[in-house]
């Protein structure tokens, strides 16, 4: 049973009164940055306990009657600020570590602090902050504690005025069982491999083929027959020299497009692919072997069930677990 609920974004209050349909029983609350939506949203909903706070301010939210105080409530509904004046980053805590984020990661972030142990938040976040480099560890740190499951995803447009794709996804607290069955147990070492780990940062749509240009690989070019790049012009970007091991950084993950690049010529990476740039070509095949011999464990550095995606410090877990040498890494986005 629902008794109570808050949205830390409420605007003109559209996601809770869809809910209060169905539970009509629940107290409802709701804040928002907007003086103007809050007085009207009064007076629409004079039952409903409304104030304005700036949510990710913690002197404002001392002052709200929606946050301050042992608030907790048993569902949190969420259409955060895509973007957010001021800059594009907010600095949370989050489960003892300082994180810097994206806004609406960081209004997902602050709303836990405002939950009990069988509360449920449901978010609109943009599709962009689950695969972004700069969203990952905010992720990562959140699924340390947290189930986040992606229910579905809306194109641009959506919303009258919206242009940006979002998903929605819903945020529980992690159980025993879910949080023993990421426990992954190393079993076979590649011995003493080194690797500089590279994150591609050149975007498809960029790139204009030409049949005298730089090698260059995407997703697609990840195949059951191997290596298939193609040559464009040259555009600047991350690139890595054989022998590597190539990976794709978004998409469901199959074995057959972990793949070995032996060529002399550099390759340039697209911003969906990593690269793992070995020593020796015998080094690289072991690294190959590994990787399938420890398949379930690799795999799962995939999170995301709309987008999976995986990031530079899950992967770099996992190489350290099963005894490959990071030396070197390349992962912030392109200026």
């Amino acid at each position: 049973m629902i008794r109570n609920v808050a949205d830390f974004a409420i605007g003109g209050g559209a996601l809770v009164e869809q809910l209060a349909r169905r539970c009509p029983d629940a107290k409802f609350a709701g804040a928002d940055i907007d003086f103007t939506a809050v007085q009207r949203l009064k007076v629409r909903q004079p039952e409903w306990t409304v104030s304005r706070c700036d949510f990710l301010n913690a002197r404002s939210r001392g002052r709200s009657r929606v946050t301050r105080g042992d608030q907790r409530y048993d569902v949190v509904l969420l259409n955060p600020p895509f973007s957010h004046r001021g800059g594009a980053t907010a600095r949370i805590s989050l489960l003892g570590k300082r994180l810097s984020c994206s806004p609406a990661a960081a209004f997902i972030g602050v709303a836990t602090s405002y939950t009990h142990s069988q509360s449920r938040i449901v978010a609109l976040v943009p599709k962009g902050s689950l695969t972004s480099e700069k969203d990952s560890l905010f992720w990562d740190t959140l699924r340390s504690a947290w189930k986040v499951d992606d229910i579905d995803e809306f194109e641009r447009g959506w919303l009258p005025g919206t242009n940006t794709n979002a998903t929605l996804v819903t945020i529980t607290r992690a159980t025993k069982e879910c949080e023993e069955a990421e426990v992954v147990e190393a079993k076979d070492s590649v011995g003493s491999s080194t690797v500089r780990l590279v994150r591609g940062c050149t975007p498809m749509f960029k790139t204009q083929e030409r049949a005298y240009g730089s090698l260059f690989i995407h997703t697609t070019g990840l195949t059951r027959q191997g290596v298939v790049p193609i040559r464009v012009s040259p555009i600047g970007g991350r690139q890595v020299r054989a022998p590597a091991v190539l990976l794709p950084r978004v998409g469901q993950p199959m074995n057959w497009k972990i793949q070995l690049y032996h060529k002399d010529e550099a390759l340039q990476l697209s911003d969906c692919v990593i690269a793992l740039e070995c020593e020796s070509l015998k080094s690289a095949t072991s690294i190959v072997q590994t990787i399938n011999a420890e398949w379930e464990a690799f795999r799962h550095a995939w999170m995301g069930s709309c987008a999976p995606y995986v990031t530079m410090g899950r992967l770099h877990n996992f190489l350290e677990l099963v005894g490959v040498r990071i030396i070197g890494s390349e992962s912030e986005d392109a200026g």
